[in-house]
């Protein structure tokens, strides 16, 4: 593992009405005043752990290496689900063993459950708020030099989300699905940008829900205003979109309906 960044990103479904959000920060802080505080996003969808581990995959790699990633997505705090500490990709990722790790553990170094309660916030543990009690703790110390091995024993079986991966047809065309809407309405795919590019230009033609929308294009700005695209995204990704809309709503669609490509 390589030094600490300093640096800690907090990642979680709380929103901004509530204090949650601060409070994780002010006991961090306490532990460990030097951090720098990353908020990843607050506004994954209650309870959507294949939401945030989206997020997650597509943020962390912006990250210098040593930084500590917290996911707090954690419908089943309170209960006996788990919570890991994994060190993957350079970097220390602390979350809810419910699934939303799913992509780092595949790639991990090291996967250790977190149970040493010396770790954890002084006093009576709440059994509604282990961002607090738990996570914070335990990420300021990470942050400080804590290895991942001293949060308690390894394990082997974390929590594995099956996402799906696109399929070839036989005639080579791509079949995959929508993985993610973002706030524009934006239908990101598991089509990866590479396997576009195997396909010869003229067999590029994608169609979502059976409904053509065309070929990729540049820029949103690349079709007139109300019409639909399709775009590699930033993510590396085949995107739906609507120049000044929302494909969510232009097409109806939802994660997990079809793309195809081909």
């Amino acid at each position: 593992m390589s030094a600490r960044s300093g640096i800690v990103t907090l990642l979680t479904d709380f929103g901004h009405r509530d204090p949650y959000v601060g409070i994780m920060k002010g006991v961090v802080l306490s532990l460990r005043p030097s951090v720098q505080l990353v908020d990843l996003t607050h506004e994954v969808a209650p309870q959507d752990v294949t939401e945030a581990g989206f997020a997650l995959c597509g943020s962390f790699p912006y990250f210098p290496p040593g930084t500590v990633h917290v996911v707090v997505v954690d419908p089943g705090v309170g209960t006996r689900r788990r919570i890991v500490c994994a060190s993957a990709h350079g970097s220390i990722f602390l979350a809810p063993d419910n699934g939303v790790l799913t992509e780092v553990c595949a790639a991990a170094d090291a996967v250790h459950e977190v149970t040493d309660s010396a770790l954890f916030r002084d006093g009576e543990l709440s059994q509604t708020f282990h961002g607090r009690d738990i996570f914070a703790p335990v990420a300021a110390r990470l942050a400080g030099g804590l290895e991942v091995a001293a949060v308690g024993p390894a394990i082997d079986d974390p929590v594995r989300l099956d996402h799906p991966t696109p399929t070839v047809q036989p005639g080579g065309a791509i079949c995959g699905a929508v993985v993610h809407v973002d706030r524009f309405g934006n239908l990101i795919t598991n089509v990866r940008a590479d396997q576009l590019d195997a396909l010869p230009e003229d067999r590029r033609q994608v169609r979502i829900l059976g409904v053509e929308v065309g070929t990729p294009v540049s820029s949103y700005g690349a079709v007139s205003p109300g019409a639909p695209l399709a775009i590699v995204d930033s993510y590396g990704f085949l995107e739906v979109a609507v120049n000044g809309g929302s494909a969510e709503k232009h097409f109806n669609a939802l994660r997990g309906d079809s793309v195809r490509v081909g």
